[in-house]
């Protein structure tokens, strides 16, 4: 418990996001077997574990509008602008955000990134800044070339 406690402190789980995610995982699977242990019915703790993986599948891996090439392009300030076309029947509102996960940066990370691009423009844009490793890494890759594309799940 004092490693899930100490992972999940926020300057922690900033720096070490993985350590932290596999932590997590880890300490899953052994309660699972201490459950199974002590007589849980262990079909109904993998069924509930399943089901969560296969929404996060279903969702987040892009089941609705399938992976995007996103373009990527350095701007002033450390800022990195994201832009893809708008995919067929993809509606949003102002204010809303996005899961954004570049594969050849990391396929477990997941980051909320707020759309800032007007709902009735044909190209969908993220402005993100460079703050931490993950946006850092971005910015790394967004340097390689004036304008570079990504696989965006």
């Amino acid at each position: 418990y004092l490693a899930i406690f100490i992972s999940s402190i926020f300057v922690i789980r900033r720096v070490a996001f993985e350590g932290f995610y596999f932590l997590h995982i880890l300490f899953a699977v052994v309660v699972l077997v201490y459950s199974m242990k002590h007589g849980v019915n262990a079909l109904i703790v993998v069924a509930f574990w399943g089901m969560d993986v296969l929404v996060r599948a279903f969702i987040m891996a892009g089941a609705k509008y399938g992976v995007q090439q996103a373009a990527v392009r350095r701007l002033p300030s450390d800022v990195v602008e994201v832009s893809f076309p708008k995919p067929k029947h993809f509606e949003y509102n102002a204010g809303q955000y996005m899961f954004l996960c570049f594969p050849k940066l990391s396929i477990f990370q997941w980051h909320p990134i707020s759309i800032s691009s007007s709902p009735h423009q044909e190209v969908v844009t993220f402005h993100i800044k460079a703050v931490g490793n993950w946006t850092n890494a971005l910015q790394k890759l967004a340097d390689e070339d004036v304008l570079s594309h990504l696989s965006l799940l």
